[in-house]
């Protein structure tokens, strides 16, 4: 695919692929959420020492981090589904430019084009 504007057609598969990867985070956020909560209850009812409680501490921050960025990709896949919606999908956020298609089908919620990227 060359820098073009997408077609109907690449613009509904994106969508579908958004829906699902949407879908799919949702299930990995619900998944990590739970973590944290048995991480806690797990902090709560052991045994306290440094070396657990270093072990425990950054459990819960790896945990944590990966709930800020599940977080982050819905964000991403909601605002993407949205410029769907509103015919500016596929225009980078920097540049007023086209997005490249074959971007866009590695990475449907990208916000800007690879020559902006620095």
């Amino acid at each position: 695919m060359t820098n073009t504007k997408l077609n109907r057609t690449d613009i509904l598969d994106l969508k579908s692929k958004l829906k699902r990867r949407k879908r799919n985070k949702k299930e990995e956020l619900l998944t990590i959420e739970k973590f944290i909560e048995d991480q806690n209850d797990y902090i709560k009812t052991s045994f306290i020492d440094y070396d657990n409680d270093a072990f425990k501490i950054r459990t819960k921050e790896m945990l944590m981090s990966m709930k800020r960025r599940a977080k982050n990709k819905l964000t991403n896949y909601d605002s993407a589904l949205k410029k769907i919606k509103s015919g500016k999908y596929g225009i980078c956020e920097k540049t007023g430019g086209n997005i490249s298609p074959a971007r866009l089908m590695a990475m449907p919620e990208a916000r800007t084009c690879i020559n902006n990227r620095k």
